[in-house]
């Protein structure tokens, strides 16, 4: 798949792709992965380096579709510093709630987005990036 008929899926439309066997999760993880390696230094939307080979679990009815958590969700060994230099370098120790019921879905989580400091404002970027 190129990165451009990646591009012009939603993710059900993707996983529909998966089910009927046009593509698999792995490609569609690659797709993000080049979109992400393209377009970060330009936009500098990622809180860290992705995750090349992320685990997932083939039962959720999103099983394999690439995801971004949003930086300070609670992903076990991620970051919860939202934006702020006060917090830069605190970890996660595990996963939270929110990000439980996303693996449940089956999401293959490539990495967290910035954030605004603390999430306050409505935009992503901070003193911290």
């Amino acid at each position: 798949m190129r990165l451009d008929e990646y591009a012009s899926y939603d993710a059900i439309g993707l996983m529909e792709l998966v089910r009927r066997g046009a593509v698999t999760p792995a490609e569609l993880q690659k797709c993000a992965l080049e979109a992400i390696e393209r377009l970060n230094p330009v936009l500098n939307f990622m809180a860290g380096a992705a995750t090349t080979n992320p685990a997932w679990s083939p039962e959720g009815p999103f099983s394999g579709l690439p995801f971004l958590l949003k930086e300070g969700h609670g992903w076990a060994g991620g970051s919860l510093s939202p934006g702020s230099r006060l917090t830069a370098g605190l970890k996660s120790p595990q996963d939270s709630e929110l990000t439980i019921r996303f693996k449940k879905a089956g999401v293959a989580i490539l990495g967290e987005t910035t954030a605004s400091e603390f999430g306050i404002a409505p935009i992503t970027t901070s003193s911290l990036y």
